[in-house]
């Protein structure tokens, strides 16, 4: 399996300790496990969520005008948004609109709520039935792209309840728009042939498609995100692999290897050089800082408790035109189950962790060099 070739650039572990301690860890009220993050489109506010709740989350200190006054209230009155339409489920995939002002959610019950950040009032819900995968995104102000029966995408316009079918041939365990709202990335299918679709956000026209390891090669896109300038795409997938030392008594062992690869948007190409993480267990989340210069990764096995095998690393120096290339790496210790998503917070300056330990931990981000 490939590893981080950053042995240089690996702190002691005093400097880790000086470094990474988490600037803050707060357990939301519940107990519960953290299963999703969101961050608003200006990484200035965040959402995390749990079971049958959403907890809002404001830095410490903001300048005027950084938070909508009645966003800030709401956080103080309203906090958590309870959504008893989730059944006391786990909340997995949280979306915030691209002005701020809707937060929607998507329970491991299969049904999907819509807020209002400034009010903290539900505007509307609706169930799906058999799904197996919670994606959602915002394809405009008042619609919701969201997964219905065996995973095919539709368009809910909440406000008026119609749905519609959108690029009805594709099915999905995760979208993702991209920052400028041109592109939607289609990803990670039930049945994982590793493509990864995209398509215009208001029509779902196919623009087109690729694999991110590379051609005849099948891997299963796990996670997806675009660069800021909306650009490229950063990719986590996994891919079997026969390990020719591993043939005991005539079987194949396979094993899993996890890769991040970079993606060129506009002709559709891989990046040569994938960066690959030094652990052999799943990748379930990343995200890329506002600013682009800093790759946060973050994964594990469900109940192990070892935190050798449940991590997160923050690549900072890093370029998504250049993977491989030499970039300063941190290891944000100290996570006492599996790490299930990350998000950048306070305008880029903390890199967050949602864990099933119940913790939320603040992270501050080290300045570019």
């Amino acid at each position: 399996m490939r590893v981080w070739n950053f042995e240089p650039k690996v702190p002691s572990q005093n400097e880790r300790a000086q470094i990474l301690w988490p600037r803050i860890a707060i357990q939301p009220k519940s107990g519960d496990a953290v299963t999703s993050l969101a961050a608003s489109p200006d990484a200035k506010w965040l959402a995390a969520g749990t079971r049958g709740a959403v907890h809002l989350y404001l830095p410490a200190a903001y300048a005027p005008g950084d938070i909508d006054p009645a966003l800030a209230q709401v956080s103080k009155t309203q906090n958590p948004l309870q959504d008893p339409h989730a059944f006391g489920s786990a909340i997995m995939k949280l979306a915030i609109s691209p002005d701020g002002k809707l937060l929607a959610s998507s329970s491991a019950s299969g049904v999907n709520t819509i807020w209002g950040t400034r009010t903290g009032k539900e505007i509307a819900h609706r169930e799906r039935p058999y799904v197996t995968t919670f994606p959602i995104a915002f394809q405009r102000e008042n619609q919701l792209l969201v997964t219905y029966r065996d995973n095919f995408i539709q368009a809910w316009d909440f406000l008026t309840g119609e749905t519609k079918q959108f690029a009805n041939q594709y099915r999905a365990g995760g979208l993702e728009v991209s920052p400028d709202g041109k592109l939607l990335a289609i990803f990670g299918e039930a049945d994982p042939s590793g493509v990864i679709r995209l398509v215009n956000v208001e029509t779902g026209t196919k623009l087109g498609g690729l694999f991110p390891a590379g051609a005849g090669i099948q891997a299963e896109v796990i996670c997806l995100r675009f660069t800021p300038d909306s650009k490229r795409m950063v990719v986590a997938s996994r891919k079997r692999v026969k390990d020719a030392g591993d043939d005991q008594a005539g079987l194949d062992m396979a094993r899993e290897v996890f890769e991040i690869n970079s993606l060129n948007v506009s002709n559709l190409a891989v990046i040569p050089a994938p960066d690959t993480v030094n652990w052999n267990h799943p990748i379930l989340d990343i995200a890329i800082s506002p600013d682009g210069n800093h790759l946060a990764v973050v994964g594990g096995e469900p109940g192990e408790r070892d935190s050798d095998k449940n991590k997160a690393v923050l690549l900072s120096n890093w370029d998504s035109s250049r993977p491989g290339a030499e970039k300063t790496v941190r290891f944000l210790d100290g996570h006492g189950d599996i790490v299930r998503a990350v998000a950048f917070f306070d305008g880029g300056k903390q890199v967050v962790t949602a864990c099933d330990d119940g913790f939320i931990r603040f992270w501050k981000v080290p300045a570019a060099k």
